[in-house]
């Protein structure tokens, strides 16, 4: 079985002990054994792999290597199988009492297998027929396929997944690779290439095959959020139609010089380690959602000493944070910085996001609000001696936890202000308590109705149009709000 890869032929079998190839400096292919790990961090140049895979027939585990079960009896029968994918995982930011993607390292041998919900898959027959080419279903796996005794298969699996493919308007996420050079092109997105051989079948039977791949990469470290996404497209108000493209490319032909939402036809960047960040990824997916939608969406960072906005309280601004981070990005705007209210709204709404999408809603175990954070923040305590303390990134914080930030440590201007911590507890609180919630959804509605500059009392407007004034539901947004301090 040959596995191709950018026009190279890669050798049928890899040599004992490795796993795939790489493309050399010199231009020539180099083997890549299964105790390299991670040697995909750079994901530069990667030509196919040959993966090891095991069968299960009735629910035991059989064959050895890639070779399925067997019955030495009926050498020629024909049989049906359902291969299921996986991708491998890890996040640098899970694991601080969140519900889902619960994948504590980014690091190969910690890492687990997600499965490949919705992704785009290819199955080919050894004769070069393609006898499947679609997206996977919810849990990662195709339909029973026909297939036939002593017969070789790849499988080619993408980082590109469609939700309710074959509709009129699919939900569609797609991950570009390192190498990728064109935005809207799903043929970039990362290649996995998979090797299965059949034996002799149990003729009319039905098996089920796992693969597991041994490595990952940036591009399939983000495929699980998508996934994530497009499972509860729903909560998460990714609408019918919607097309993100998300790019692990720095610089380049895609211009990412950072991790960011371009604002410009769901084209998102995350690059450098932010792949491993699972809040990070699902923050820029939020932007997209957001800004796609002409709601929550960021103004501008006027956070600088120049301007009004800017608050000399260390508790209130990004002092603390290295002007070199995110390509000199990173004091633009941080957690505890005091904001003009839409940008204040835009990177709260964008945390909470994530936060929306890790936990489950309307859950009553108690932890139902983790967030984890991405940069370092400062605490200063002034009373009886000033000290500070830094805490460096990931960070929890519960996002339901009313500190009422702006109120507390940022002078005086609070009018048309705010800090994103004050709106990401306001917009997880309003979200998350049971009684009278309000849905992604529905939030995205009341900014879609109110004026673009979204101060407190035309939010407040909307929502009495939408849902009627002194009504247990419009009473409900506006407690949040004063709760959590975001009523300026």
């Amino acid at each position: 079985m040959s596995l191709v890869y950018d026009g190279r032929l890669a050798p049928e079998v890899p040599p004992q002990g490795e796993i795939g190839w790489v493309m050399g400096e010199q231009g020539y292919l180099e083997p890549v054994y299964a105790t390299d790990f991670p040697f995909l961090d750079d994901n530069e140049g990667i030509v196919a792999y040959d993966l090891g895979v095991k069968g299960t027939h009735s629910g035991k585990s059989g064959g050895l290597g890639n070779t399925l079960p067997h019955d030495p009896q009926d050498p020629f029968a024909t049989a049906e199988i359902k291969f299921c994918m996986n991708w491998l995982a890890g996040y640098v930011d899970a694991d601080f009492g969140e519900d889902y993607l619960v994948i504590p390292s980014w690091w190969s041998w910690l890492s687990k297998h997600v499965p490949a919900s919705y992704a785009r898959v290819r199955v080919v027959h050894e004769d070069g027929t393609h006898i499947w080419d679609d997206y996977l279903d919810e849990d990662g796996c195709t339909p029973y396929l026909d297939v036939g005794s002593f017969t070789e298969y790849t499988l080619e699996m993408w980082t590109d997944m469609e939700k309710d493919s074959g509709t009129t308007s699919p939900k569609k996420i797609t991950v570009l690779q390192q190498a990728a050079d064109v935005w809207e092109d799903e043929e970039w997105a990362e290649i996995l290439y998979f090797g299965v051989q059949t034996s002799a079948l149990v003729d009319g039977s039905q098996y089920t095959v796992e693969l597991k791949p041994w490595f990952g990469s940036r591009a399939t470290n983000v495929a699980p959020v998508a996934a994530l996404v497009l499972r509860h497209s729903g909560k998460m108000a990714y609408l019918d139609g919607m097309e993100t493209y998300i790019s692990t490319k720095l610089d380049g032909d895609l211009g990412c010089t950072g991790t960011y939402y371009t604002g410009y036809a769901g084209h998102v960047c995350v690059v450098f380690d932010r792949p491993y960040w699972k809040y990070v990824i699902a923050h820029e997916i939020g932007h997209r959602v957001g800004a796609g939608q002409t709601a929550w969406f960021c103004a501008g960072y006027d956070i600088d000493d120049e301007t009004a906005v800017y608050s000399s309280n260390a508790n209130c601004n990004c002092d603390h944070i290295p002007e070199w981070s995110n390509n000199f990005k990173g004091r633009w705007h941080c957690l505890q910085s005091r904001e003009e209210i839409k940008t204040a709204q835009g990177e709260g709404w964008a945390h909470a996001y994530g936060t929306m999408l890790f936990n489950q809603q309307g859950s009553t175990s108690g932890n139902d609000a983790a967030f984890v954070y991405y940069k370092a923040m400062n605490y200063v305590i002034e009373d009886p001696i000033p000290w500070s303390v830094e805490v460096l990134p990931p960070i929890y914080v519960n996002a339901k936890n009313n500190i009422t930030r702006m109120e507390q440590f940022c002078d005086d201007n609070m009018v048309r202000n705010g800090t994103e911590q004050d709106w990401l507890v306001f917009f997880t609180t309003v979200w998350q308590d049971t009684t009278n919630r309000f849905s992604a959804a529905e939030l995205i509605a009341v900014s879609d109705l109110a004026p673009v500059t979204s101060y407190w009392s035309n939010l407040v407007w909307a929502v009495g149009v939408l849902h009627t004034v002194d009504t247990p539901k419009y009473d409900h947004f506006t407690l949040k709000g004063d709760q959590a301090g975001v009523n300026h």
